[in-house]
């Protein structure tokens, strides 16, 4: 073993070895065949195996302790088919645990349920006193408004709730939201929650859709809170809730004006009303129509018989003066339509002006490119070095670069900007 500081060199266990320890002591006769009882929180089963978290929890709901409890398909006990979270439950059993996960749990062989938990019959308590009140009253509940421009979501800006919500929202209905970011589980949630909603109600929201994704029965137990509840039935905005799964509902949910069973359901309620919203609007515009038509026809009609009449009376001034009118209701039509098609060409004159500019514009720039670039050809063109003087001399069809390439009686052609010279080597000097 490494070197050992001297405060551990009393004992230093593996972990195996201290876990083994703790087994051995929580395996004794002292917590064999021993009954625990508390409040179903959670409850799962998985391959005929029951899963349970019992706890206890103070006078707000909060968890005090808490425990989990195993029972094994081979169990006699077959009451655990039928719980569910918030009864009171003795189960009878033994502590185990697990050492490759570091897990204690009390495995359970048989129980029985004692009725209500104390936090559930305070709840059932307080749900009947705020219905007395009127608080779930169905006559308090408020529609949708028609126009929503703006939804405030009220929950935790980190939950998933919040970003289902969002996703739902933007898919077809054009609104804006604001998110009021608060705690959505634990002791301090209520009253951030009462903040949030403050918050809300001042803002100029539309409406209010309000909650949270899923969870035990005392993560939502926040949501059960009495100031909660009354600050949420004072609302002056329509509350659309979704707290939780489709097996939870919360007072909240009791007292909002629509409740939905999960965040994600809340906000498809607002784009369905949305739509039916526009389907409404759609048939009474149908219907203004056909009224319209109906109105138009009438007149129509009754313009006919004012017509008949006319041609029936045996005085030309009356009929001369209807004339005018119609003569002068038909110029001033004139004048508006000529009036308009006017309009309608200076716009078009205009639009050909600028046009006419823009092309003149872009073909200037183009021709300045085109110079620009036939000048940067031109740095390459050996014909405009021909031009001032210069020339180019060959031997043998290659170009001539040096001295070393010349010998007497050599064959020279020597181009010029407007020809070329033969020419013979008589002499040949070097540096």
């Amino acid at each position: 073993m490494s070197y050992i500081p001297e405060g551990f060199k009393k004992r230093v266990f593996s972990v195996y070895e201290f876990s083994s320890i703790v087994k051995e002591v929580l395996s004794s006769e002292l917590f064999k065949d021993v009954s625990i009882v508390g409040e179903v929180s959670k409850v799962s089963v998985k391959n005929g195996n029951a899963y349970i978290d019992l706890i206890d929890v103070d006078d707000f709901g909060k968890t005090k302790a808490q425990i989990k409890v195993i029972v094994f398909r081979n169990s006699s006990s077959k009451m655990i088919e039928t719980l569910s979270p918030g009864e009171r439950v003795i189960f009878k059993g033994g502590l185990n645990y697990y050492l490759p996960g570091g897990l204690l749990s009390f495995v359970a062989y048989s129980a029985y349920k004692d009725g209500q938990g104390d936090y559930l019959a305070k709840l059932e308590k307080l749900k009947a006193k705020l219905n007395e009140e009127g608080l779930f009253s169905q006559e308090r509940k408020r529609k949708l408004p028609l126009n929503i421009k703006k939804v405030a979501i009220v929950t935790s800006k980190s939950g998933a709730a919040y970003h289902d919500i969002l996703d739902t929202l933007k898919r077809k209905v054009p609104v804006s939201t604001v998110l009021f970011d608060c705690t959505v589980q634990g002791e301090s949630a209520p009253k951030s929650m009462i903040r949030a909603l403050k918050k809300a109600y001042e803002s100029d929201c539309d409406i209010i859709v309000f909650g949270r994704g899923g969870g035990s029965s005392s993560d939502l137990a926040c949501y059960n809170d009495e100031e909660l509840v009354r600050y949420l039935a004072k609302s002056p905005k329509v509350v659309v809730s979704g707290i939780g799964h489709e097996i939870d509902t919360s007072l909240c949910d009791l007292v909002a004006d629509i409740h939905q069973i999960t965040p994600t359901a809340a906000a498809n309620f607002i784009l369905e009303d949305y739509q039916d919203v526009l389907m409404r609007l759609d048939d009474k515009l149908s219907e203004l129509n056909k009224e319209y038509r109906k109105i138009l026809s009438l007149y129509k009609t009754k313009l006919q018989v004012y017509i008949e009449k006319l041609k029936s009376f045996s005085v030309e001034e009356k009929i001369k003066l209807q004339k005018d009118r119609l003569q002068q209701m038909a110029a001033n039509f004139s004048a508006k339509y000529k009036l308009f098609i006017q309009g309608k060409l200076n716009e078009l004159q205009i639009k050909e002006v600028k046009l006419k500019s823009a092309y003149l514009n872009l073909l200037s720039a183009k021709r300045n490119q085109l110079e620009k670039i036939k000048g940067e050809i031109e740095k390459y063109n050996y014909s405009s070095y021909l031009k001032d003087g210069l020339a180019l001399v060959k031997i043998g069809g290659k170009n001539l670069e040096t001295v070393k390439q010349v010998k007497i009686d050599s064959q020279l052609e020597i181009g010029l900007a407007d020809g070329i010279v033969l020419a013979k080597v008589t002499k040949v000097k070097g540096d």
